[in-house]
Order: C-alpha cells, then sequence, then structure tokens
C-alpha cells in the first residue's frame, strides 16, 4: 500500500497516538536502532572470511568448488582494487617538512 494512501487513511486520533507514542519513546532514551544493527566486517575480516572459505574448498572437487573458487577470487581482487581506489596519493618529501 503507497505511503501516500496510508497516511489518508489514518485518522486523527492514530496520528495523536503515534505523535505521543514517538514523543514517549524519545523521553525514554528513544528507540535506539544501533543496538539492532550489527556492524559491517572490515575489508580485512572480510578477506579473511574468503581465504578460509578458500582453504575449505581447496580439498574439494567438483563443479560447485572450482565456481567457489572462482567467485572468492572475483571478491579478492574487487575488495583490493576498491582499497586501493581510496587512497590518496602523497609524495614521499610530504613525510619530511622541515620545521
Amino acid at each position: 500500500m503507497p505511503e501516500e494512501q496510508i497516511v489518508k487513511d489514518a485518522t486523527n486520533e492514530e496520528i495523536v497516538k503515534a505523535v505521543q507514542r514517538a514523543r514517549a519513546s524519545a523521553e525514554e532514551g528513544g528507540d535506539d536502532r544501533e543496538e539492532d544493527t550489527e556492524l559491517k566486517p572490515s575489508r580485512k575480516e572480510a578477506l579473511q572470511a574468503a581465504a578460509t572459505l578458500g582453504q575449505y574448498i581447496a580439498d574439494l572437487d567438483g563443479p560447485f568448488a572450482r565456481k567457489m573458487e572462482v567467485v572468492l577470487s572475483s571478491f579478492g581482487c574487487e575488495t583490493r582494487r576498491e582499497e586501493a581506489q581510496t587512497m590518496v596519493e602523497t609524495n614521499i618529501t610530504d613525510y619530511f617538512k622541515c620545521t
């Protein structure tokens, strides 16, 4: 159901109750959604997980294992490429400034 339709169908009483619940929640410390969300793994952790999977499938034979090796290899290359793109170019002289 589109959001506009929900708003049109809401009565004044429902809107008042929703606002009151939101205010009460904010006064009690809010609805901390940060607690519910997990942190995204770092690049290093993701690459370590891919390496672990690679070690596991290394001893397996079959088309699935070969496809998985290709996917893991592509994942590693893409992840490292993205990391390289975020780096800032510097000169060696940037680290040796006279004071």
